[in-house]
């Protein structure tokens, strides 16, 4: 008898898993991005007025898409961004670990003003890739 209720969990579990997916909305192709590994830092997240500190950017610069152009940029209160520097990355080594330090002066501004540095890295793909980190001015 026990086995007979095996049969039937079988037959059940089997009717139940061959149901059907639901169809994939349509999408369309914008465009390709390739995620590079990046580590991005600044030297002091709480800095004074007028401070100067360093921004470190360390990516991998992958064969298959090498990094073209690495743009920082700064957001002061989420005003808009401004930029800071380009560095052409267009004859950096390919196949490596790429460290760039880049000197920053922070803003004569109100202490507590958040300001947000971005780096964009820009290959031959049509979407950069952007990280962000914040600092508070004290």
């Amino acid at each position: 008898m026990k086995s007979y209720n095996y049969i039937w969990l079988l037959i059940l579990g089997l009717l139940f898993a061959c149901d059907e997916n639901d169809e994939v909305p349509p999408y369309r192709v914008v465009g390709e991005a390739y995620a590079t590994f990046v580590d991005f830092s600044i030297s002091n997240d709480s800095p004074p007025a007028g401070d100067d500190i360093n921004i470190v950017v360390q990516y991998s610069n992958y064969v298959e898409d090498p990094i073209v152009s690495v743009t920082l940029l700064e957001q002061v209160d989420g005003g808009s961004r401004n930029e800071i520097t380009v560095l052409d990355e267009s004859s950096a080594p390919t196949g490596e670990l790429i460290t760039r330090t880049v000197g920053y002066t922070v803003p004569n501004v109100d202490s507590g003003t958040t300001i947000s540095i971005f780096v964009e890295l820009r290959s031959r793909k049509e979407f950069p890739q952007i990280e962000g980190v914040e600092l508070t001015v004290l």
